[in-house]
């Protein structure tokens, strides 16, 4: 029974990680893979296929991850919540994500836009987007009349990172989520 469980939860998460592809290439940001063997991502992934990140250890791999990064970064997220302030979790990523830029690694930023005047994701997503491009990082922003409510990362086109994490203090530092 115990298999069928294990199974069953592998089928569940396939299946989250086709769709959120599927929500990133409809958002612009098609990724035609380079060939790689199974050895060289087993090799990034110490040989696992799948790890849970549940609260704040997603954001340690998360950032050791855009440290280790070779290439390429993409992000797709509805909440990336930075204030300027270097304890911010936020604000730790977009650093890493800059030193990452700065090592020639090519890094995109896809946000969430409303066009809601009164819109605390556009205000926030805003004054993130301004300072990434401070840091020499494109942002682009969906269209106004797409809400996708994504949460995901690719690193090298090799690692993906799906789920329930926005790019918030919150989010990283004392909610419970999973990704």
């Amino acid at each position: 029974m115990e298999g069928m469980a294990t199974e069953h939860m592998k089928n569940k998460v396939m299946k989250s990680i086709i769709l959120s592809l599927c929500i990133v290439m409809c958002a612009g940001l098609a990724l035609v893979p380079p060939p790689i063997s199974a050895s060289t991502f087993d090799d990034r992934l110490k040989g696992e296929t799948v790890q849970f990140l549940e609260n704040e250890r997603y954001f340690k791999v998360l950032v050791d991850t855009f440290e280790k990064a070779r290439e390429e970064i993409i992000l797709a997220f509805f909440l990336f919540k930075t204030n300027g302030h270097s304890s911010n979790y936020p604000d730790r990523i977009l650093e890493s994500l800059a030193r990452a830029a700065r090592r020639g690694v090519s890094v995109r930023v896809l946000l969430e836009k409303t066009n809601d005047e009164n819109s605390f994701i556009d205000k926030a997503n805003a004054e993130t987007a301004e300072r990434l491009r401070s840091a020499g990082i494109p942002v682009e922003f969906d269209r106004s009349s797409t809400r996708t409510h994504v949460k995901m990362i690719v690193v090298d086109r090799e690692i993906l990172f799906v789920g329930s994490h926005n790019m918030t203090n919150s989010g990283l530092k004392y909610n419970n989520e999973v990704s």
